[in-house]
């Protein structure tokens, strides 16, 4: 464990007994059946059985070899989990057009040039700001691109109220961006916000 720090114990083995596993491509491996199931581990300090994954190794494996890799559905979405129990959640992967209602109100938005270009940087994986008058129980809603890609509730940052920070998938990331925020309130009304740097 990382956050156990009292000397593990030695483990001993006979090297001639405890050989690896059969190479890959051998005929051991290929005669072993192609279905697989796998523990959908998530925490090491959660001790509840995690759910079992299923998959055809054959298929997968070819899959993976032409470099096909499927869209990973919503509750693979690596960020889901982040998400989980905030107010406007369901708003991810919508249109904003569909979502914003008139312009109502300012979101500062860090590093905001660098967002919407990032020329030959890095591109940014975080849009992070405030909004210095939304009520505090309100979620801010980030767009990018024609798509919600996250929200956040409000919390406190160097002594300032209303700042919020979304994480951004590489793939929502183009050469030119557009950044749009909003503030969802807890009657779920969603306003968009007027972007600044």
């Amino acid at each position: 464990s990382a956050s156990d720090f009292t000397v593990p114990p030695v483990i001993e083995f006979d090297d001639d007994v405890a050989r690896p596993g059969a190479p890959a491509g051998s005929s051991e491996v290929r005669a072993r059946d192609a279905q697989k199931e796998i523990y959908a581990f998530t925490s090491a300090s959660d001790f509840t059985v995690p759910p079992v994954i299923e998959f055809d190794d054959d298929v997968a494996f070819a899959e993976l070899l032409a470099g096909r890799h499927p869209a990973p559905e919503s509750i693979d979405d690596p960020l889901s989990a982040l998400y989980a129990g905030v107010p406007g959640a369901d708003l991810r992967g919508q249109d904003p057009d569909d979502v914003f209602q008139a312009t109502e109100g300012r979101a500062i938005v860090e590093a905001l040039d660098r967002l919407r270009s990032p020329g030959t940087e890095r591109p940014l994986a975080e849009s992070a700001g405030r909004v210095p008058d939304a009520p505090v129980d309100a979620t801010v809603v980030v767009a990018v691109n024609g798509s919600i890609v996250g929200v956040s509730p409000m919390y406190e940052r160097d002594g300032e109220d209303g700042s919020f920070v979304v994480l951004i998938p590489a793939q929502s990331l183009e050469p030119s961006n557009d950044i749009r925020v909003a503030v969802r309130t807890a009657d779920g009304v969603v306003r968009e916000l007027a972007v600044e740097g």
